[in-house]
């Protein structure tokens, strides 16, 4: 399941937990995170996805600050996919992924 996150104070509030036992792997999307919450990225349109299981349990997650490359924690190939195909129907543009 994929939610899309308009503020980053509602991201982080699930994605930090999720991100911060792994910090030395996901410190880029952390420090964006972050900035984006305190308002010290620019532009100010970065866009926040959480990837979870029925359960609620977050499994990864995704940010982008347009126009760069959109950020990604760790995934499965399967949750890879499925958020490859939700950002393709939602017709989100990317100039590519770290």
């Amino acid at each position: 399941m994929i939610k899309s996150f308009q503020l980053a104070q509602d991201f982080n509030r699930h994605a930090l937990p999720f991100l911060m036992p792994q910090e030395a792997l996901n410190n880029l999307l952390i420090g964006l995170a972050l900035k984006a919450e305190t308002g010290q990225l620019t532009p100010t349109e970065a866009r926040f996805w959480l990837l979870s299981d029925e359960q609620g349990e977050t499994l990864g997650c995704a940010l982008q600050t347009p126009p760069h490359h959109l950020v990604l924690s760790a995934l499965t190939p399967a949750l890879a996919k499925e958020l490859a195909q939700y950002l393709w129907q939602q017709k989100v543009l990317l100039p590519g992924c770290l």
